[in-house]
């Protein structure tokens, strides 16, 4: 199945070792979340509403830099 692409998240990237989030949106603003489990990421990534996903279980549980 081909991914689909999110009409919020225009950006996604991890550093493991750092454990730090960065998420940019379409409308060019990125978010930087410390903390954030490995899991957490690849659950990100496995949503299949990216958006809704970080809404709900990043925006307001991880710390932003």
């Amino acid at each position: 199945m081909a991914e689909e692409p999110s009409t919020s998240i225009d950006d996604i990237s991890y550093d493991e070792a750092r454990q730090q989030l960065t998420v940019t949106f379409t409308g060019g603003q990125t978010f930087i979340h410390l903390g954030v489990p490995s899991g957490i990421y690849a659950a990100l990534i496995a949503a299949g509403h990216r958006g809704s996903f970080y809404a709900e279980r990043i925006r307001g549980s991880y710390r932003r830099a």
